[in-house]
Order: C-alpha cells, then structure tokens, then sequence
C-alpha cells in the first residue's frame, strides 16, 4: 500500500470501517473482549464497545495463547 488507510480513506471514513469490522468481528466470535492494536488505534477519538487499546508487544503472546491446549475434557483434538 502506498499510503496508511486512514489517509486513503479519510479518518472519519476510516472511523466506521473499523468500527464494522469489530461489530462484525464481535458478532461471529463472541469474544469477551477486543483488544484493537497498531499504531493507527490512537486516531480513533472512541473505542467501539467492548474493545480496548492494546500494545502490539502482547499481540504474539495472546495469538499464542489462542492455540494453547486448554485442558478442556470435551474438546476432541483432530490428526
């Protein structure tokens, strides 16, 4: 990409777009949280519901930690 998607779109463009994809993201996953990372997280003036700023230096530890083993006796892992 040439230029950052706030500056391709416009910020307030920008804004709603991200806003879409975490009511989206939330609604297919549930999650009890978002964490929403990166540098351009800071030009959004509100957080959508349900999300959280987060810093990118836990963004390898919590993708980690989706693929941990849970312990959990009703989950069948597949070969």
């Amino acid at each position: 990409m040439s230029e950052p998607l706030p500056v391709m779109y416009g910020k307030k463009k920008w804004r709603r777009y991200v806003a879409n994809a975490v009511k989206h993201l939330v609604a297919a996953i549930e999650p009890d949280e978002v964490v929403l990372g990166g540098g351009n997280v800071r030009k959004l003036k509100k957080l959508p519901p349900g999300c959280r700023a987060g810093d990118n230096d836990n963004a390898f530890v919590g993708g980690f930690r989706l693929w941990q083993k849970t312990g959990n006796p009703k989950r069948k892992e597949t070969s």
